[in-house]
């Protein structure tokens, strides 16, 4: 690794290092907290997600249980990934180009919101690359590897542990059968090796296959219906808002230039055999999900690992065009969106509710200050409040959901146990009528308000007794 350390490299490990640091000045995102309990529920998968994120973080539990150790996985999945697309990238268009991607990832505003936030983007970002990697080595093998099988069989596990990551991992399939098909090595389509990846991948695969089909495959269901709109009815709102996202996530020069780079050139990048590999692996789930986004909201952070071969692409074209000014323009405006997003206080101006790191202010705070009697659980009105509760809570409390506006696994691992027989509710919602299906008794108390930094927030707080059923159903 040495003999390619140079300037850009030190940069980047250098935005790695402060971003390290960074990351333990904010509190968990309730996102975080929630995977977080999933690592104390080891399982095989998950009701929201397969398993991957909750393996990582239960590994990383070994050494503390600090919001600074937890981040330490998705600031080491985001910096093998960023690593593992730089090396493809110098191995496919050489020194310049992979320079030119090296750039353009370390600025990139979602590759910093993933250096912070240790959900299943993280991993994904992480098995994705290095699947790509795998399937690089083993379709344009060096000299030496002969036919390359020790490739084929990485390519398939790590593609695997993508799936074990992300569902929307599956993409990446189909997008690398369109780029050797496009290529003069389809034949390898149909070679023992493709067979040998499969089933290697199938084989990683397996622990959520068996988890979905113990569970009605409602892990399937659930991410499908959450993806897909069932009526196919064209809303520009939702379709434009996607666009949109996506100039955000890559910074609208970046993301210009993106598209640029794949249309302008389209005849190279679909008949050169190189350019053909990394062509697909971004403009296949970039049409699935932009045609997924014509009908139902989709979110901004879906599609990006299909930017990993996408930027090397870019990165070629800009190296070999000689794209400087464009280059020098587009990163100063890149770093300019990272500030806003993770030093906000330079931008005095900014409205509450455009700073990200606001989303991360309440309820951290104020149930780091709750102080609840030896028994007495902690009712949430949703998975996220729930976590936050279970990692911020000054003493171990028992943590329920009662009752949410979709199911979790809290619905998993309180079905038929008791319920508390005193419950306390911190919420941002008025949820009597809901505590009272499940209490004889409940009683309102103060409500608790925070302000900080222009976010102004209220709580509502109930104390409550006598369950009026004796299990959770």
């Amino acid at each position: 690794m040495m003999k390619y350390m140079n300037r850009t490299t030190a940069l980047f490990l250098t935005v790695v290092f402060l971003n390290a640091l960074y990351s333990n000045t904010l509190p968990l995102h309730y996102d975080e907290a929630y995977y977080w309990q999933w690592s104390k529920h080891l399982a095989l998968s998950y009701f929201d997600h397969p398993p991957m994120i909750a393996w990582l973080l239960w590994l990383a539990g070994h050494f503390g249980e600090s919001v600074f150790v937890l981040r330490l996985v998705p600031l080491f999945c985001m910096t093998v990934s960023g690593m593992a697309v730089w090396r493809l990238t110098h191995e496919a268009f050489g020194q310049a180009a992979a320079d030119t991607l090296l750039l353009l990832y370390t600025f990139l505003p979602i590759v910093h919101i993933g250096f912070l936030l240790a959900t299943p983007d993280a991993p994904l970002a992480l098995f994705w690359t290095l699947s790509l990697y795998a399937a690089w080595r083993a379709v344009f093998p060096r000299t030496g590897d002969g036919k390359a099988w020790g490739w084929w069989l990485a390519a398939g596990i790590l593609f695997g542990c993508a799936l074990l990551s992300k569902y929307t991992a599956v993409l990446l399939f189909p997008s690398l059968v369109l780029a050797v098909a496009f290529s003069r090595k389809r034949a390898l389509l149909f070679s023992g090796r493709m067979l040998a990846a499969i089933l290697a991948a199938t084989a990683v695969f397996l622990p959520v296959l068996w988890w979905n089909w113990q569970n009605s495959w409602v892990s399937f269901l659930f991410q499908f219906k959450h993806g897909i709109a069932e009526e196919k009815v064209f809303n520009a709102t939702y379709f434009w808002e996607f666009i949109g996202g996506q100039a955000g996530v890559l910074s609208p020069l970046v993301f210009l230039g993106l598209l640029y780079a794949l249309f302008r050139f389209l005849s190279d990048n679909l008949y050169d055999d190189k350019l053909s590999f990394f062509f697909w692996p971004c403009v296949f789930p970039l049409i699935f999900f932009c045609h997924a986004a014509m009908f139902k909201r989709a979110a901004a952070n879906w599609p990006i690992p299909a930017y990993a071969s996408g930027l090397a692409l870019l990165s070629w074209w800009a190296a070999s065009r000689d794209w400087r000014r464009w280059k020098i323009v587009s990163l100063t405006f890149s770093i300019f969106i990272v500030l806003l997003l993770k030093a906000p206080g330079l931008f005095p101006f900014l409205p509450a509710k455009a700073v990200l790191t606001n989303q991360f202010k309440g309820e951290p705070q104020i149930f780091a200050k709750l102080h609840l009697p030896p028994g007495v659980a902690f009712l949430g009105d949703n998975y996220g409040p729930a976590s936050l509760a279970a990692y911020y809570l000054p003493q171990p409390s028992p943590v329920w959901v009662l009752s949410a506006p979709r199911v979790s696994m809290y619905n998993y691992w309180q079905q038929g146990k008791e319920l508390p027989k005193e419950g306390f509710y911190v919420g941002r919602y008025d949820e009597k009528d809901d505590l009272s299906r499940y209490y004889a008794k409940v009683e309102r108390q103060e409500d608790i308000l925070y302000q900080e930094g222009g976010v102004n927030r209220r709580f509502f707080v109930y104390k409550t007794a006598q369950p009026l059923e004796a299990v959770f159903k």
